[in-house]
C-alpha cells in the first residue's frame, strides 16, 4: 500500500473547501469504517460524489483527513490510528478508481477541544454552561491564572525612570484600551469606537463615533455579521473591567440592531488575546523618549510570562476537574472523549 502524505499539522480551516466536513465514526481502536451505521455508508457516498465533482469540473483536489486526540489520551498512538484509518480509506477510494494515494492527505490536529466543545453545546449535561466557559476562552483563561507574571511587567515598567513612566502608561495609555471596543465585520472591516471613561453609552461627537456606527449598521444591512470585541486591562482588575466591556457591547448591539433592523444573531462579541500587546502597539505608537524602554520590559517579561505561565490545555483541565469535585470531568471522560479519539473529519479541498 501506498503511504499517504502526512500534512504538517493545524493547516488553516480557511485554506480549505468551504462545503461542511464529512464525519466518519470509527470503532475503538480499528481502522476500517463500520459499515454497519448508516451514517458511514452516507458519508461515504458524500466524499465520492464530491471527488466526482471535482474530476467533473476538472479541478484540482486533495482529501483532507483530520484526526483528534482527547485530552490526556497518548498523541503518538491515536495519531498512528488516525493515520492507519486514512491510509484504509485512500485505498477504498484508490479501487473504485477515484483518486492515487497522492491525493489523500493525513493531518493530525492534536487534542480535539472544539469537537468536545460542540459536544457540550449539543448536551444538557450538568454545569454546561461553565464548561463551555473553560472552553470558550482558551486565552483569556490562561492569562487570568498568571497573575503574578503580569506583576513582574508591571514592576518592570515601575523601575523606569523612578516611576514616572508607568505613571503616565497607567493614567494616559491604558484608558485608551479600557474605553476602546473593536468592531470587525465579516466582509473584512474594522472599527475602534471610543468611550468616554465611565459612560456605558457611546458618545456619537466623540473620536468619529457617529460615522463609525453608521458603516458598522451599514454592513449589518449588507447581511455581514459584526464581531464587537475588547482587550484584557493590562496590570488590572479583569473581572470589573469585563462587566464594563461587555455592558458597552450589549448597549452597542442594541442601538446596531435598532439602525440596522439586524437580528440579532449577526452579533457577538468576545475577550481579544492579549491586553499587553494592544498596549506595546499603543506605546510603540507615541515614540515618547522612554517608549523603547518600555517596550523592552514588555516584550522581555511577556517571553517569560508565556514560558512560565501553564499551557492552555493543562488550564482547561485543571479547571474543568474542579467542577464538582471532579465528576463532570469523569462523566465527560467516558461519555464524550471516545468519539474524538475515533473520527476522522474529511474535506475535499479543490483549487
Amino acid at each position: 500500500m501506498a503511504a499517504v502524505v502526512m500534512a504538517a499539522a493545524f493547516i488553516s480551516l480557511a485554506s480549505l473547501a468551504q462545503e461542511k466536513p464529512v464525519l466518519l465514526n470509527y470503532p475503538a481502536g480499528y481502522r476500517v469504517v463500520d459499515m454497519s451505521e448508516s451514517q458511514n455508508v452516507a458519508a461515504l457516498n458524500e466524499i465520492a460524489a464530491r471527488i466526482k465533482k471535482a474530476k467533473e469540473e476538472s479541478k484540482i483536489y486533495t482529501i483532507v483527513c483530520r484526526g483528534y486526540s482527547a485530552p490526556e489520551s497518548d498523541n503518538a498512538i491515536t495519531r498512528n490510528i488516525g493515520r492507519s484509518r486514512t491510509e484504509e480509506l485512500a485505498e477504498q477510494f484508490v479501487e473504485k478508481g477515484l483518486v492515487r494515494y497522492r491525493n489523500v492527505v493525513f493531518q493530525f490536529e492534536g487534542i480535539g477541544w472544539n469537537i468536545l466543545r460542540q459536544q457540550v453545546e449539543r448536551s444538557e449535561m450538568p454545569y454546561r454552561d461553565e464548561v463551555l466557559q473553560i472552553l470558550s476562552r482558551p486565552d483569556e483563561i490562561v492569562m487570568s491564572n498568571v497573575h503574578d507574571n503580569q506583576a513582574l511587567i508591571v514592576e518592570g515598567l515601575k523601575k523606569i525612570d523612578n516611576g514616572r513612566v508607568w505613571h503616565e502608561i497607567k493614567y494616559t495609555v491604558i484608558p485608551v484600551i479600557r474605553n476602546t471596543l473593536y468592531v470587525t465585520s465579516s466582509g473584512g472591516s474594522k472599527w475602534s469606537l471610543r468611550y468616554n471613561t465611565g459612560s456605558n453609552a457611546l458618545n456619537p461627537t466623540y473620536d468619529g463615533n457617529r460615522r463609525k456606527t453608521e458603516e458598522i449598521a451599514q454592513a449589518l444591512k449588507e447581511g455581514q455579521s459584526i464581531t464587537i470585541a475588547y482587550s484584557p486591562n493590562p496590570g488590572g482588575d479583569n473581572g470589573i473591567y469585563r462587566n464594563i466591556a461587555e455592558t458597552r457591547a450589549k448597549n452597542l448591539a442594541a442601538s446596531l440592531i435598532e439602525k440596522s433592523g439586524a437580528s440579532r444573531n449577526k452579533i457577538s462579541y468576545t475577550m481579544s488575546n492579549d491586553g499587553w500587546q494592544d498596549l506595546r502597539s499603543l506605546i510603540a505608537q507615541q515614540k515618547e523618549p522612554w517608549s523603547q524602554e518600555a517596550l523592552d520590559v514588555i516584550d522581555n517579561y511577556r517571553e517569560h510570562l508565556l514560558r512560565s505561565s501553564k499551557s492552555a490545555d493543562d488550564v482547561k483541565l485543571n479547571l474543568l476537574k474542579k467542577l464538582d469535585g471532579g465528576r463532570v470531568y469523569e462523566s465527560m471522560k467516558t461519555t464524550m472523549f471516545p468519539l474524538i479519539n475515533n473520527i476522522l473529519l474529511v474535506e475535499v479541498k479543490t483549487e
